[in-house]
């Protein structure tokens, strides 16, 4: 038993959203797919390129992928997406491969989570987000510090195991309501929590500066958890955006955040007050198993806001130098 995504799409929008994303779309030969209107958006690119591009930027960024990705650029575990709100797709998948940038040759790799707006079959909108700090990884530039101070994981207990699985089609509505809501308005000490995770429950956190874990299980998110409540004083979360997709175990969710916080200091600057403000636009991608419960959580979100936040110095990306 499991409820029937709502997600009705066009499918020669469904066709263009797999087409673009088995394909590289900066090359000449794609043309086809995108509107002569298109625009794309790139809210997690790194200090120095361009986050929003029309017609003449879009130009210069093909140019600028063209001469500086090599040909050994592949995408791996693709995902396309449809979802219940009209004409809007998502793709998510892995890329790699080599670059030259800033005259410097290194390796990019990064998930990537992209959101299209289709239409008649062809894509006029996309917003893609992927790891900026993964830039300077990739030309050798070491990023300032971040302080991941978290407690020991064994410090934490087994979390309860999950009561009696959902018995209806209400009861799962009513649970998956429940799993969803609580990624955007989390309580994480709340006994309830054990309602909305599996045992074997997997937090990627995608995108995270290099003194932090990426995966979370178990306890480990518990740590995490700890963390986020220890160093986060208050803020706000809102313009929610709540996706069904097409396949019915995987819902994705959109919001903005800005919290005020004491984290990623040393031990001596926290003691002396220091403290700074945090702004994201936040992607989840929530897979559920068949009693409502959440599996797999991957989180998107700009790393260069956690720096930001403590007032490091990021240099300038070397975007047009090539």
């Amino acid at each position: 038993m499991f409820i029937k995504s709502k997600a009705n799409v066009n499918e020669k929008d469904m066709e263009c959203c797999r087409q673009f994303a088995e394909t590289i779309y900066w090359q000449q030969e794609c043309e086809e797919i995108f509107d002569g209107a298109f625009s794309l958006d790139l809210p997690y690119a790194p200090p120095g390129m361009y986050q929003h591009l029309g017609k003449n930027e879009l130009k210069w960024h093909y140019d600028w992928l063209s001469h500086t990705v090599g040909n050994d650029w592949k995408w791996e575990n693709t995902k396309a997406l449809g979802t219940d709100h009209e004409s809007i797709f998502w793709v998510f998948r892995t890329g790699s491969g080599s670059v030259c940038w800033g005259g410097k040759e290194g390796w990019y790799e990064s998930k990537f989570a992209t959101l299209l707006h289709i239409q008649d079959g062809r894509i006029t909108y996309a917003k893609d987000h992927f790891d900026p700090a993964g830039f300077y990884k990739a030309i050798g530039v070491e990023l300032p510090k971040f302080c991941y101070d978290a407690k020991s994981p064994e410090q934490f207990q087994e979390r309860a195991k999950p009561s009696q699985a959902p018995c209806t089609e209400e009861d799962l509505k009513r649970q998956i309501e429940r799993t969803l809501d609580f990624f955007v308005h989390p309580d994480y000490w709340n006994p309830e929590v054990k309602e909305v995770l599996t045992e074997d429950f997997v937090h990627e956190l995608t995108f995270a500066p290099a003194d932090m874990p990426r995966i979370y299980r178990g306890r480990e998110y518990d740590a995490l958890n700890e963390w986020l409540d220890r160093h986060l004083k208050g803020g706000t979360i809102y313009d929610e955006v709540f996706y069904q997709t097409t396949d019915s175990h995987i819902y994705i969710t959109e919001y903005n955040c800005l919290f005020e916080t004491d984290w990623g200091y040393t031990a001596e600057q926290i003691q002396a007050g220091a403290h700074g403000r945090y702004p994201n636009r936040e992607i989840s991608y929530i897979e559920l198993d068949d009693q409502g419960r959440c599996r797999r959580l991957d989180e998107y979100l700009n790393t260069m806001s956690k720096f930001l936040s403590i007032n490091a110095s990021v240099p300038t990306f070397p975007y047009m130098f090539y």
